[in-house]
């Protein structure tokens, strides 16, 4: 429950990472010194209880056409290509 509190900050109310590892590090001695035994023990960062919860974001991150600011067209697995016809073939360069 507690690994869904600190998601559920995060995403709706956008509490900064640092803030849900403090959250995280200080609830760990409190229940220690009430006497809840935690098996396996509490992880202490936001991004392992992103990955223990399977919430972690999935995005693509695409290049953006340094002329117009638009993403490239893809499709399939072929290469990026742009509308713009001032950057057809300058934006990507085989290196060899």
């Amino acid at each position: 429950m507690i690994y869904l509190l600190v998601f559920w900050l995060h995403a709706q109310c956008h509490l900064p990472f640092r803030a849900c590892n403090a959250i995280l590090v200080c609830l760990a001695p409190i229940f220690k010194s009430a006497g809840i035994v935690l098996d396996p023990l509490m992880y202490s960062t936001h991004p392992s209880v992103m990955t223990a919860l399977r919430a972690d974001p999935i995005f693509q991150v695409c290049p953006v056409c340094p002329a117009c600011r638009q993403t490239p067209n893809y499709s399939f697995n072929l290469a990026p290509t742009y509308d713009d016809v001032r950057v057809q073939g300058t934006v990507f360069h085989t290196v060899v």
